[in-house]
């Protein structure tokens, strides 16, 4: 019997050549284009879904309005949000803020005589695990963060600044026209870390202990947390990111950030 169909597909072929060729392009066409879709969609639903308590995790943002009336969304938000967070909203499980601040770091291994620039740097707080997906694949994961002046480094991070080199223990000269007043601070490289997938919007390839500032800001605990937004005050904004004990209201939460705008 198959060998029947397949005799007559042959000879229909044969027949219309053209025809069977543009049915066969048209299937496989259709075929690759429902792949294609599949592997989308299927990627864009694993977005960021990879973070711990993801359903229940949030960034905080703000928008700004200009006096011509035009909207901006920001992705940041002033630190002054998670200090009060942390102490007045029971909802709240966890909470850390992590410094972006942009333009490119210099990042100098001294012992090899070798300088980068880039900018897929943060500084997170100690405990930023806990919120956002981190796999260390070398370190103590308890300690890397202990010393004020430390610094983790992604795998592809670590080949772009030391090689084949082992990157553990190496002391790293980081400079920065904003973050560090174009002064240099040394931190020490404690782990590596698993690289992050292309569907996580957390993707930085260095992460310094935010402490590392201590060395810059007479007053840390003013520039992390400031004080509450007005005209007087100097208000440092980071990425903010908070998970919220499960069956928590969001909307109250929000209620309480719009108020402290």
């Amino acid at each position: 019997m198959i060998r029947n169909y397949l005799l007559i597909a042959l000879r229909n072929f044969q027949r219309q050549k053209l025809f069977s060729i543009l049915n066969m392009f048209g299937l496989a066409l259709g075929l690759a284009s429902a792949i294609l879709i599949f592997l989308y969609v299927s990627d864009e639903l694993q977005y960021d879904v990879m973070h711990p308590n993801h359903e229940n995790a949030y960034r905080i943002g703000c928008t700004w309005k200009n006096t011509s009336g035009q909207v901006f969304d920001n992705e940041s938000s002033p630190g002054y949000w998670i200090k009060q967070l942390r102490e007045t909203r029971s909802e709240v499980q966890k909470a850390v803020r992590v410094d972006y601040i942009g333009y490119p770091t210099s990042l100098h291994d001294k012992e090899a005589d070798k300088i980068i620039l880039t900018e897929e740097i943060k500084w997170p707080e100690p405990g930023f695990e806990e919120v956002v997906a981190f796999e260390l694949l070398k370190g103590n994961r308890e300690k890397m963060f202990t010393d004020h002046n430390s610094m983790i480094v992604s795998e592809s991070g670590a080949r772009k600044l030391f090689g084949n080199n082992e990157p553990l223990g190496k002391v790293i000269s980081v400079k920065h026209s904003q973050a560090t007043r174009n002064r240099e601070i040394d931190v020490v490289v404690t782990g590596v870390y698993r690289d992050y997938p292309s569907n996580s919007h957390f993707k930085p390839l260095y992460l310094i202990n935010v402490n590392a500032l201590r060395a810059i800001h007479d007053d840390f605990n003013t520039y992390m947390e400031g004080s509450q937004m007005n005209r007087n005050s100097r208000i440092e904004f980071f990425e903010n990111y908070v998970t919220l004990k499960p069956g928590a209201d969001a909307s109250q939460v929000l209620t309480v950030l719009n108020s402290y705008a």
